[in-house]
Protein backbone atom coordinates (compact mmCIF):
# COMPACT_ATOMS: atom_id res chain seq x y z
CA UNK A 1 0.00 0.00 0.00
CA UNK A 2 2.68 2.90 0.82
CA UNK A 3 4.54 1.74 -2.16
CA UNK A 4 0.99 2.38 -4.14
CA UNK A 5 0.87 5.75 -2.53
CA UNK A 6 4.61 6.64 -3.73
CA UNK A 7 4.31 5.85 -7.21
CA UNK A 8 0.58 8.09 -6.93
CA UNK A 9 2.86 11.03 -5.57
CA UNK A 10 5.74 11.12 -7.85
CA UNK A 11 3.19 10.99 -10.46
CA UNK A 12 1.12 13.74 -9.50
CA UNK A 13 3.68 16.14 -7.61
CA UNK A 14 5.62 17.45 -10.06
CA UNK A 15 2.05 18.25 -12.02
CA UNK A 16 0.72 19.83 -9.13
CA UNK A 17 4.26 21.63 -8.37
CA UNK A 18 3.34 23.56 -11.83
CA UNK A 19 -0.11 24.38 -11.03
CA UNK A 20 -0.70 28.24 -12.45
CA UNK A 21 -2.43 30.49 -9.81
CA UNK A 22 -5.26 32.11 -10.78
CA UNK A 23 -5.81 34.76 -13.56
CA UNK A 24 -5.24 38.33 -11.80
CA UNK A 25 -8.48 40.21 -11.00
CA UNK A 26 -8.18 44.27 -10.87
CA UNK A 27 -7.89 44.12 -6.90
CA UNK A 28 -4.78 42.05 -7.64
CA UNK A 29 -3.35 44.40 -10.03
CA UNK A 30 -4.01 47.65 -7.47
CA UNK A 31 -2.64 45.88 -4.38
CA UNK A 32 0.58 44.55 -6.47
CA UNK A 33 0.65 48.32 -7.44
CA UNK A 34 0.61 49.62 -4.64
CA UNK A 35 3.07 47.51 -3.12
CA UNK A 36 5.49 48.19 -5.96
CA UNK A 37 4.85 52.02 -5.36
CA UNK A 38 5.56 51.97 -1.82
CA UNK A 39 8.86 49.42 -2.36
CA UNK A 40 10.37 51.57 -4.96
CA UNK A 41 12.92 54.21 -4.30
CA UNK A 42 14.68 54.51 -7.46
CA UNK A 43 14.59 52.71 -10.87
CA UNK A 44 16.63 52.89 -14.07
CA UNK A 45 15.72 51.15 -17.63
CA UNK A 46 16.23 51.87 -20.97
CA UNK A 47 12.85 52.43 -23.34
CA UNK A 48 12.44 52.56 -26.99
CA UNK A 49 9.01 54.56 -28.15
CA UNK A 50 7.77 54.86 -31.37
CA UNK A 51 4.82 57.54 -32.46
CA UNK A 52 2.62 56.66 -35.27
CA UNK A 53 1.44 59.95 -36.15
CA UNK A 54 -1.27 58.54 -38.62
CA UNK A 55 -2.23 57.60 -41.88
CA UNK A 56 0.13 59.17 -44.22
CA UNK A 57 2.16 61.12 -41.60
CA UNK A 58 4.85 58.24 -41.54
CA UNK A 59 6.31 57.41 -37.67
CA UNK A 60 8.99 58.41 -35.13
CA UNK A 61 11.19 56.26 -33.41
CA UNK A 62 13.33 56.75 -29.65
CA UNK A 63 15.70 55.22 -27.54
CA UNK A 64 17.68 55.98 -24.57
CA UNK A 65 17.73 55.68 -20.50
CA UNK A 66 15.93 56.89 -17.50
CA UNK A 67 17.10 57.44 -14.26
CA UNK A 68 14.51 58.44 -11.57
CA UNK A 69 14.83 58.79 -8.18
CA UNK A 70 11.71 59.44 -5.31
CA UNK A 71 10.40 61.83 -4.69
CA UNK A 72 11.32 64.11 -8.17
CA UNK A 73 14.63 63.56 -9.32
CA UNK A 74 14.39 62.51 -13.29
CA UNK A 75 16.99 61.79 -16.11
CA UNK A 76 16.16 61.10 -19.51
CA UNK A 77 19.20 60.47 -21.96
CA UNK A 78 17.76 60.49 -25.72
CA UNK A 79 19.96 58.50 -28.11
CA UNK A 80 18.01 58.18 -31.38
CA UNK A 81 17.43 60.12 -33.29
CA UNK A 82 19.52 62.79 -31.87
CA UNK A 83 21.31 63.11 -28.51
CA UNK A 84 19.47 64.79 -25.75
CA UNK A 85 19.41 65.07 -21.93
CA UNK A 86 16.46 65.88 -19.86
CA UNK A 87 17.13 66.51 -16.09
CA UNK A 88 14.82 67.41 -13.27
CA UNK A 89 16.46 68.21 -10.08
CA UNK A 90 13.73 68.86 -7.82
CA UNK A 91 13.19 72.49 -9.23
CA UNK A 92 14.15 72.88 -12.20
CA UNK A 93 13.54 71.50 -15.25
CA UNK A 94 16.61 71.44 -17.83
CA UNK A 95 16.72 70.60 -21.67
CA UNK A 96 20.23 70.10 -22.84
CA UNK A 97 20.60 69.37 -26.91
CA UNK A 98 24.32 68.82 -27.26
CA UNK A 99 23.95 69.08 -31.07
CA UNK A 100 22.86 72.67 -31.31
CA UNK A 101 24.56 74.00 -27.99
CA UNK A 102 21.02 75.12 -26.54
CA UNK A 103 20.42 74.42 -22.94
CA UNK A 104 16.34 75.16 -22.37
CA UNK A 105 15.26 75.59 -18.56
CA UNK A 106 11.57 74.92 -18.15
CA UNK A 107 8.93 73.72 -15.76
CA UNK A 108 7.84 69.96 -15.21
CA UNK A 109 4.22 71.13 -16.66
CA UNK A 110 5.20 72.82 -19.23
CA UNK A 111 7.64 69.64 -20.53
CA UNK A 112 4.73 67.27 -20.07
CA UNK A 113 2.65 70.03 -22.56
CA UNK A 114 4.95 69.46 -25.00
CA UNK A 115 5.66 66.28 -24.89
CA UNK A 116 2.72 63.65 -24.22
CA UNK A 117 4.49 60.44 -23.59
CA UNK A 118 5.92 61.93 -20.87
CA UNK A 119 2.28 62.70 -19.66
CA UNK A 120 1.90 59.60 -17.95
CA UNK A 121 4.26 57.10 -19.06
CA UNK A 122 7.31 58.30 -17.05
CA UNK A 123 5.65 59.03 -13.76
CA UNK A 124 7.10 56.06 -12.01
CA UNK A 125 6.57 55.40 -8.70
CA UNK A 126 3.22 56.13 -8.73
CA UNK A 127 1.08 53.18 -10.50
CA UNK A 128 -1.46 52.91 -7.54
CA UNK A 129 -2.63 56.16 -8.51
CA UNK A 130 -3.36 55.33 -11.61
CA UNK A 131 -6.34 52.82 -10.91
CA UNK A 132 -7.90 55.88 -9.19
CA UNK A 133 -7.61 58.49 -11.95
CA UNK A 134 -8.82 56.36 -14.85
CA UNK A 135 -11.45 54.27 -15.33
CA UNK A 136 -9.58 50.79 -15.39
CA UNK A 137 -10.63 47.47 -17.12
CA UNK A 138 -8.91 44.21 -17.56
CA UNK A 139 -8.29 43.98 -22.23
CA UNK A 140 -7.00 40.43 -22.19
CA UNK A 141 -4.99 37.98 -20.14
CA UNK A 142 -2.83 35.74 -21.77
CA UNK A 143 -2.32 31.76 -20.96
CA UNK A 144 -0.33 31.29 -18.13
CA UNK A 145 3.65 30.61 -18.75
CA UNK A 146 5.97 27.77 -17.80
CA UNK A 147 6.43 29.05 -14.42
CA UNK A 148 2.24 30.06 -14.52
CA UNK A 149 2.84 33.66 -14.84
CA UNK A 150 -0.17 35.57 -17.34
CA UNK A 151 0.48 38.96 -19.22
CA UNK A 152 -2.06 41.32 -18.64
CA UNK A 153 -3.17 44.61 -21.26
CA UNK A 154 -5.34 46.99 -18.79
CA UNK A 155 -7.05 49.86 -20.93
CA UNK A 156 -7.21 52.95 -19.39
CA UNK A 157 -9.47 55.74 -19.80
CA UNK A 158 -9.11 59.34 -18.01
CA UNK A 159 -11.80 59.99 -15.63
CA UNK A 160 -12.01 63.52 -16.45
CA UNK A 161 -11.90 63.56 -20.36
CA UNK A 162 -8.54 64.39 -21.60
CA UNK A 163 -8.53 63.66 -25.21
CA UNK A 164 -6.51 60.08 -24.54
CA UNK A 165 -6.90 56.66 -24.18
CA UNK A 166 -3.78 54.87 -22.33
CA UNK A 167 -3.55 50.98 -22.18
CA UNK A 168 -0.56 49.09 -20.05
CA UNK A 169 1.37 45.75 -20.73
CA UNK A 170 2.67 44.36 -17.63
CA UNK A 171 3.73 40.32 -16.08
CA UNK A 172 2.24 38.94 -13.42
CA UNK A 173 5.77 38.07 -12.47
CA UNK A 174 6.48 41.36 -11.24
CA UNK A 175 3.68 43.87 -12.38
CA UNK A 176 5.96 46.32 -13.70
CA UNK A 177 4.07 48.24 -16.65
CA UNK A 178 6.68 47.31 -18.92
CA UNK A 179 5.02 48.75 -22.31
CA UNK A 180 2.54 51.79 -22.57
CA UNK A 181 0.21 52.45 -25.23
CA UNK A 182 -1.54 56.33 -25.59
CA UNK A 183 -3.39 57.27 -28.48
CA UNK A 184 -4.37 61.11 -28.69
CA UNK A 185 -6.65 61.81 -32.07
CA UNK A 186 -4.77 59.73 -34.55
CA UNK A 187 -1.50 59.72 -32.87
CA UNK A 188 -0.30 56.55 -31.18
CA UNK A 189 2.61 56.24 -29.06
CA UNK A 190 4.02 53.16 -27.60
CA UNK A 191 6.72 52.70 -25.08
CA UNK A 192 8.41 49.43 -23.97
CA UNK A 193 10.78 49.56 -21.21
CA UNK A 194 13.66 46.92 -20.44
CA UNK A 195 16.52 46.28 -18.15
CA UNK A 196 14.54 47.46 -15.63
CA UNK A 197 16.49 47.82 -12.18
CA UNK A 198 14.40 48.48 -9.07
CA UNK A 199 16.63 50.49 -6.06
CA UNK A 200 19.97 50.93 -7.81
CA UNK A 201 22.00 53.18 -6.19
CA UNK A 202 22.31 56.64 -8.09
CA UNK A 203 23.82 59.66 -6.73
CA UNK A 204 22.01 62.86 -6.13
CA UNK A 205 24.98 64.54 -8.41
CA UNK A 206 23.51 62.27 -11.08
CA UNK A 207 20.56 64.88 -11.43
CA UNK A 208 22.21 68.15 -11.30
CA UNK A 209 23.08 69.92 -14.72
CA UNK A 210 25.34 73.11 -15.09
CA UNK A 211 24.85 74.98 -19.09
CA UNK A 212 28.12 74.52 -20.27
CA UNK A 213 29.84 78.16 -20.98
CA UNK A 214 29.18 78.54 -24.45
CA UNK A 215 25.59 77.29 -24.49
CA UNK A 216 23.23 79.47 -25.45
CA UNK A 217 20.61 79.18 -22.33
CA UNK A 218 17.16 80.09 -22.54
CA UNK A 219 15.15 80.09 -18.94
CA UNK A 220 11.66 79.83 -18.51
CA UNK A 221 11.36 78.24 -21.57
CA UNK A 222 7.21 77.65 -23.51
CA UNK A 223 7.01 75.80 -25.83
CA UNK A 224 5.27 76.72 -28.74
CA UNK A 225 1.49 75.65 -29.26
CA UNK A 226 1.42 74.58 -25.20
CA UNK A 227 -0.15 78.03 -24.16
CA UNK A 228 0.16 80.07 -20.84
Amino acid sequence: MRKTLLVLNLLFAPVLSWAAAPAPTLADVAAHFDALDSSMTSLTCHFTETMDLGVGQGAQSLSGFVQYKKPDLLRVEYKRPEAQSVILDGKELWIWRPGTGQAIETSMTEWRKSQPMARQLLDFGHYGRLLQDYDVSIATISAPDAQGFYDVILDLKPKNGGGYSLRLGLSTSDYFPARTWMTVGSVTMESEFSDVRLNPEIPDAAFHFTPPPDADVFRGFKFPGTGQ
